[in-house]
């Protein structure tokens, strides 16, 4: 009820507002109204990791699409991705699971005014610990999301640093399209909520590297394809893939989706729209499955993941004609990309703005991917 783990999680008058919730005991929150949240970068080229470490494990399903936190954590440590990253020669997991926190205090930046937050055994979550030269807690999450919430970092960072006299670094990792995302933290000033600092940053993928074939013949490829409606408004193209996986193996309904990804309810219901709109999933009795190009698509490596993504966003009403724009170096603006939306008859005019985000969106999302991936 009152955990949101990224700004477009929160439900909608939250959103309107500006507010932030965090928790200052067990029972007890502060609604403050100020941004809680820090953007994340977007994903660049992976480095290729060998999976040979993995290759003799037979319980851990690397090898199979990773949709929950714990596993991808494990990957990265059994594979030694974790000890590259952090220049560790030796990691121990020693931390995982809840606990509560002592009593603390931090100055929150609202709007217009500094506010004094105390904090006296709130509950608090650590993903993974790990302990080597020093404390790696990590936060993990799946899909792809554009921002998390400092609390997540922070609350583990300042109880454990006061536990142990060795340095304490919050991670914050994601798994998302075969890639695994690990973003190294710091806070300048233990005592401001908003002095998070990124210091490093890196990206891995378990899939040797293969070729990808220019943009230009991809779309000529695609053949077109009528969709009814509702139009996506679900923005980030990575979550829909994550969508799609986790339909794949655990989940088979919008809200069992919004639940796993620690959605709003309306959330869940724009990504699975999405997946639909692309023909990845079908519902058929109220539930929700993978159809055959879905399957294809887990099944596949990033690289040939990405043909089968590019050219099924092609395909589609509105995306084809500003893909097209875009090859031919006369992009459409997003006023534009609104007026063709009206014009097939996907929106009205108060929300073909909003849909129009969403294509720009997807189209930033593919040609960024598509770049990393020539890289």
């Amino acid at each position: 009820m009152a955990k949101w783990d990224s700004r477009g999680a929160r439900p909608q008058i939250m959103q309107d507002l500006g507010i932030t919730i965090l928790p200052t005991s067990r029972a007890g929150y502060v609604l403050i109204k100020g941004d809680g949240y820090k953007e994340l970068p977007p994903t660049e080229s992976p480095s290729h990791h060998p999976p040979s470490k993995l290759e003799p494990f037979t319980t851990l399903p690397w090898r199979e699409e990773l949709t929950k936190e714990s596993v991808a954590i494990d990957v990265t440590a059994i594979s030694s991705m974790l000890k590259k990253f952090t220049g560790e020669t030796d990691l121990a997991l020693t931390i995982r699971g809840r606990s509560g926190t002592s009593q603390f205090s931090f100055d929150f930046q609202g709007a217009g005014q500094v506010h004094r937050i105390a904090v006296d055994r709130a509950q608090i979550e650590v993903d993974a610990g790990f302990e080597g030269e020093s404390i790696w807690l990590i936060e993990a999450k799946i899909g792809e999301p554009e921002d998390f919430l400092v609390r997540q970092l922070y609350y583990p960072w300042r109880e454990w640093r006061a536990l142990t006299r060795k340095p304490v670094v919050p991670l914050f990792l994601n798994y998302s399209n075969k890639t695994f995302g690990l973003f190294r933290y710091g806070f300048t000033d233990a005592e401001n909520y908003h002095s998070i600092t990124l210091l490093e940053k890196r990206w891995f993928t378990l899939d040797a590297p293969e070729g990808v074939d220019s943009l230009e013949n991809l779309f000529e490829s695609s053949r077109p394809v009528m969709r009814p409606k509702p139009f996506p408004q679900a923005d980030t193209l990575g979550t829909v893939i994550a969508t799609v996986e986790l339909y794949a193996e655990e989940t088979n309904t919008a809200a069992g989706l919004a639940e796993r990804l620690a959605f709003d309810g309306r959330q869940g219901q724009y990504y699975t729209t999405a997946a639909l709109w692309l023909g990845f999933i079908e519902r058929t009795s109220g539930k929700i499955s993978l159809s055959a190009r879905g399957k294809e698509f887990v099944s596949a490596s990033r690289w040939a993941r990405f043909k089968i993504l590019f050219q099924a966003v092609a395909a589609t009403p509105v995306f084809r004609e500003c893909i097209r724009r875009n090859l031919e170096q006369e992009a459409a603006s997003a006023g534009e990309i609104a007026n063709l939306i009206l014009a097939k008859g996907f929106a009205n005019k108060t929300t073909a703005g909003r849909r129009a985000q969403t294509v720009i969106a997807w189209l930033n999302w593919l040609w960024r991917e598509h770049a990393n991936l020539k890289a």
